[in-house]
C-alpha cells in the first residue's frame, strides 16, 4: 500500500493589521490528505495550527507567502508521522471494515 499525502490549505485566519502590517497569518486551518495509489481510497486529518504573532521580526508580507512557506509552517508545528499514522489507519479501515450496516432482512 502505498499512500500519497497531500496538504489542503484553502485559507488562512489573519489579524487585518498589526502595526503598519496588515494580513498577519493568526492560524492555518488545514486538510492533511492521504491516497491509497493502489485503489484511490482516501483518508483525512483536519485541524488548525496557530501561528505566534507577538515577534514579527521575521514577518512575511501576505501577498509574498508561499504555499511552501505555509506547508512548512505546517510541518515545523504538527507531527507529520501522527498525522501519517492516522491517515493510515483510516485507510485501512475503510479498506478492511470490522462492520458494515445491512438492509433489514425483511
Amino acid at each position: 500500500m502505498a499512500i500519497t499525502y497531500s496538504w489542503d490549505v484553502t485559507q488562512l485566519k489573519c489579524i487585518p493589521k498589526v502595526g503598519s502590517k496588515v494580513n498577519v497569518v493568526k492560524a492555518i486551518p488545514y486538510n492533511y490528505i492521504g491516497v491509497d495509489d493502489s485503489d484511490n481510497t482516501q483518508g483525512i486529518v483536519s485541524g488548525s495550527v496557530s501561528i505566534q504573532t507577538s515577534d514579527l521580526s521575521d514577518w512575511t508580507a501576505y501577498a509574498s507567502l508561499s504555499k511552501s512557506d505555509v506547508e512548512g509552517w505546517l510541518e515545523a508545528n504538527l507531527t507529520v508521522a501522527d498525522l501519517k499514522a492516522k491517515i493510515d489507519a483510516i485507510i485501512a479501515l475503510k479498506q478492511n471494515p470490522t462492520s458494515t450496516m445491512v438492509a433489514k432482512p425483511w
